[in-house]
Formats: C-alpha cells, structure tokens, sequence
C-alpha cells in the first residue's frame, strides 16, 4: 500500500540475476583466456629463441668441423648443400601447412591450387628473396670454411647494418640519430674483428663472403617481412613453400653451374658424411625458425638472438678447435653486443 492507500505495482527494472552471473562468469573466463594466451605467447618466443640460437650456433660449428677435419679431397662440394637444404625445409613447410590444415587432404590441396597455381603473379614476386637466400647460403659456407666461427658470428652482424639501410630505401622507415649511433659502433666493432687474425687470403676471401651475405640478407629479409605483414592473407606455410620451391630452383640451377664437372666425375654425395648431413637439416630448420621470427617477433628477438649466438659459438670454438680469443675480438664482441642491445632499447 502507498501513502494514500493505493496499491503501488512493483517496478520491472529489467534486470535478470541470472544473465549478470553468466556474463560475469564469460568475463572471467575471457581473462583467463587472455592470461593464458600471454603465457603461451611468452613460451612460444621463447621457444623460438632457443630454436634458431641452437639452429644457427650447431650450422657453424658443424661446417667449420667439416674444414678442420676433414682432407680437402675428401670434401663435400658447397653448391650441393642449398639444394638438399631446400629440400629438407620443403618437405618441413608441406607438413607443417598439412598440419595447419588440421590434416585435411581437401582443404589441403584446394589451398595450394587457389594460393599459388591461381596466383602466378604473387609465386613470381617472392623469388627475388629466394634467390638471394640461395645465394647467401653458399657464401655462408665460404665464409665459415674461411673465418673463424667467433668472427664469423660477429662479422656476420652486418647484416643489422644493412637491414636499417635496406628498412630506409624500401620500407621508409627512418631510424632515429641514437639507432644510428648504434648502427655505427656496430660497423665499428665489425671492422676491428677480422685483426684479431691473422690477415691472409682466406680471411679476405672470407669477409668478402661477409660482405655480400649481409647485403643480401638485409635486401631479402625485408622484402620477404613486406610481404609477410603488408596485407597479406596468405598463411605463413604458404609462403613459405612458395619462398622454398623458388630457392630450390634457384640451388639446382647454382649447383650446376659451379659443380656440375665434379659432380659427374665424383658424384652429388662426394664428402657427404654423418656430420654433413646434420648440418644442412640443421640449417632446414633454421630456416623454419627464421620465418617465424618474421612472422611473429620483432627485431629484437632476433638480434637478441643473435647475440647469445656469438657468445656460444665463441666459447664452444675455444674448446672444439683449441681457438683463442684475441683481445681484439673481446673488444670487437663487446662493441657489437652492447651496441646490438642499445639498437633494440631506444626508440
């Protein structure tokens, strides 16, 4: 009853106890979701990390085992590799889109027929980073016969150099005046590696090797990364397998060119060892991890990456190949690693 004796109807407020408890219970579980989406993330670039160190540390120590230890006629030819690590990373990437296709056989195929046999025009534009990875990878066997693994790991960052350059032409990303500092102190540090060696025609051969790997990795990673994160509705495998079908023409074409003599007087598997073969799956999955770093990290991870590779491969070669570090690749390591680190922490 109200004050003046009328009878006042309940007001319908509209409000439902019940759907307020579910939305609340979907809102703790999106949180949850999203902690666990975070944790896994962190796994995940962990994982990666500790992936391509492992992949690019175990590539270098392998092939230089292959130099020290190995007679010269006993070698294996270097243009022979590419092609069969090309095949190791094709057989890798099939899989893996199989796989991201939840095994479907249909599915499967009907993506490889509508992303690359009906797209000629993108298969054709991811060939020039094809090229230049196929042509990377022989000189990365050069100039790891050729250097020793800490200069080697360390010259080899001159590929941070010509990524900034490369970001700037293509990308127009212009890096700040406190990057270039970075940039610079990191060319520094390149420079002063290779004295700590003695300067002969094998180290020179060596860093012109260097030279060209790092112009060559700075053009086709970032072409591969534009196309990888401008737009592209393509997965990350199908790029991949169009990256690799192009590098695998591109080694079979390199490897007859420069091997074809020696291969049909000694054969394809001349120098093929246990140890050999280690090293181009070793470098298959690399690849692999390479992409994911593309794909789903930045440049610090890599560079941070790159950094813990120096330092192991330096210190495993100490002992594997009874190598000592000279004063001025402490220096020059120092230099490049602090510089590395202070590149990825300013803005």
């Amino acid at each position: 009853m109200g004050p003046y004796g009328k009878k006042i109807k309940p007001i319908k407020d509209g409000i439902n106890t019940k759907e307020i408890t579910i939305n609340v219970d979907q809102e703790k579980d999106k949180d949850l979701t999203k902690t666990n989406e975070l944790e896994t993330s962190i796994i995940f670039k962990i994982y990666i990390i500790i992936g391509i160190v492992a992949c690019w540390g175990s590539y270098n120590i392998l092939i230089k085992y292959t130099v020290v230890n190995v007679k010269e006629e006993d070698k294996f030819f270097s243009a022979v590799v590419p092609v069969f690590c090309e095949i190791f990373k094709l057989i890798l990437v099939y899989l893996l889109y199989f796989r991201e296709q939840q095994y479907n056989i249909k599915n499967f195929f009907s993506g490889l027929y509508n992303e690359i046999l009906m797209k000629p025009i993108d298969f054709l534009k991811i060939s020039p980073p094809a090229v230049c990875f196929i042509i990377q990878n022989n000189l990365e066997i050069i100039a790891a016969q050729n250097l020793s693994p800490g200069v080697y790991q360390v010259t080899c960052q001159l590929k941070i150099v010509s990524s900034a350059l490369f970001m700037v032409i293509f990308l127009k990303k212009n890096q700040s005046f406190k990057r270039w500092i970075c940039i610079f102190l990191i060319f520094l540090g390149i420079i002063i590696s290779p004295f700590g060696e003695e300067i002969n025609k094998t180290v020179i051969i060596g860093l012109v090797s260097v030279i060209a790997i790092s112009i060559l990795t700075g053009f086709a990673s970032v072409y591969f990364e534009k196309m990888l994160k401008n737009g592209s509705q393509s997965s990350l495998w199908l790029r991949s397998i169009q990256l690799y079908t192009w590098g695998l023409v591109a080694a079979i074409i390199c490897m007859m060119s420069k091997s074809i003599d020696d291969i049909i007087e000694k054969g394809i598997f001349h120098g093929f060892t246990v140890v050999v073969w280690l090293a181009m799956f070793v470098l298959a999955i690399g690849g692999i991890y390479t992409s994911l770093i593309v794909k789903y990290l930045n440049s610090l991870y890599k560079c941070f990456a790159s950094t813990i590779t120096i330092a192991l491969v330096a210190s495993v070669s100490v002992f594997l190949f009874h190598s000592s570090l000279s004063l001025t690749f402490v220096i020059s390591f120092t230099i490049v690693v602090v510089s590395i680190i202070t590149y990825n922490l300013v803005s």
